[in-house]
């Protein structure tokens, strides 16, 4: 776990935090993701714990995503981030990727 303290790392996560107005050590480590021409992630889902999951004991649950742009592509290039299920008529909320803007999503549902 020594990489949760990489000078990089860290003040990724003292970001979120700061966002949130969470400490620290509850945001997790950052995921490199680099999609090239064609490719792209499966659909986004609400990723809650079962209550009867014991690692929420130790870890609590995961309430929100984010996801930091380090590029800016052009329109019309691809690499949006899309929420099907907001605007459905429309074909869903479409984020264009910004370099340095970050995108926040929750990971759980009211329910």
């Amino acid at each position: 776990e020594s990489h949760l303290m990489h000078p990089a790392v860290y003040s990724m996560r003292l970001f979120v935090a700061d966002a949130f107005g969470v400490d620290v050590a509850q945001v997790e480590a950052p995921r490199l993701v680099r999609y090239r021409g064609g490719e792209g992630s499966p659909q986004a889902f609400a990723d809650a714990k079962p209550p009867s999951d014991p690692s929420l004991y130790l870890q609590g649950q995961r309430t929100a995503a984010v996801l930091i742009n380090l590029r800016t592509l052009p329109a019309g290039a691809g690499g949006e981030t899309v929420f099907p299920q907001l605007l459905p008529d429309q074909g869903g909320l479409a984020a264009s990727p910004v370099a340095g803007e970050a995108l926040v999503w929750p990971t759980v549902d009211r329910h």
